[in-house]
């Protein structure tokens, strides 16, 4: 359904299975590896002919001639059971995806590499398990003038929601709760944010507070919000 687009596309790039180029939407290295994994290890479910059985299912039960807890349990025994062993063959497929970096572990001097964790990507030693050395990877600069700290994804205690923060804190207590981006604003030099709402849809606004600037999805120039807002109500 088209309202569910956006959130579809939201997590895709969160979960960096999809990144943007050039205004397209390409799939990284991760996704083309999950989306193998999942083709080859559920073809009873990654197919064209699973929405409908679904649908003809759920039809049977509205008319009484299936029982609604007979037809979850036949699909969900057997798939749980695919997905464990799935699980099993595939633990090592972190390993796989790491990624050489020209950085330097501080702490014993050797290459770091880009791993996959839970939270998404960070560097580590290649030294591990004799070095633990880990870092967070940097998103932007932090724009706090006088700071020279990066902006990194953390979570938050509990709830473990993400947000982006300085590597100074707790001297620099900057934060958004929007990932930046590999841009910055040209009207003010702070790192830019994708924003989307309904009105308007995907644009890229700058972090800035006191700045107006963003780039509309569709336009090869920038344009102020209020410019775009009024384009809108025309």
């Amino acid at each position: 359904r088209p309202s569910t687009y956006a959130p579809i596309i939201s997590v895709l790039l969160d979960r960096y299975y999809i990144t943007r180029v050039n205004k397209q939407l390409v799939p990284t290295q991760l996704g083309k590896t999950i989306c193998g994994i999942l083709v080859e290890s559920f073809p009873d479910v990654i197919n064209e002919q699973f929405t409908s059985q679904v649908e003809t299912d759920l039809d049977k039960v509205e008319q009484n001639s299936m029982v609604w807890n007979t037809m979850i349990s036949d699909f969900y025994d057997p798939f749980i059971k695919r997905v464990d062993q799935v699980m099993d063959t595939h633990e090592s497929l972190k390993g796989s995806l790491d990624e050489q970096t020209d950085q330097k572990c501080d702490k014993c001097g050797r290459p770091m590499v880009k791993k996959l964790g839970r939270f998404g990507y960070f560097l580590a030693c290649s030294g591990f398990p004799e070095c633990h050395n880990t870092k967070s990877i940097p998103l932007a600069k932090c724009p706090r003038p006088g700071c020279n700290g990066d902006i990194v994804a953390r979570k938050t205690k509990g709830r473990g929601k993400e947000f982006y923060g300085c590597t100074n804190y707790p001297s620099c207590d900057f934060i958004s709760h929007f990932k930046p981006l590999d841009v910055t604003c040209p009207k003010c030099g702070w790192f830019m944010v994708e924003k989307f709402d309904k009105k308007n849809g995907s644009y890229k606004s700058c972090i800035n507070p006191d700045c107006d600037y963003l780039h509309s999805a569709d336009e090869e120039d920038g344009e102020s919000l209020k410019e775009l807002m009024e384009k809108n109500n025309d």
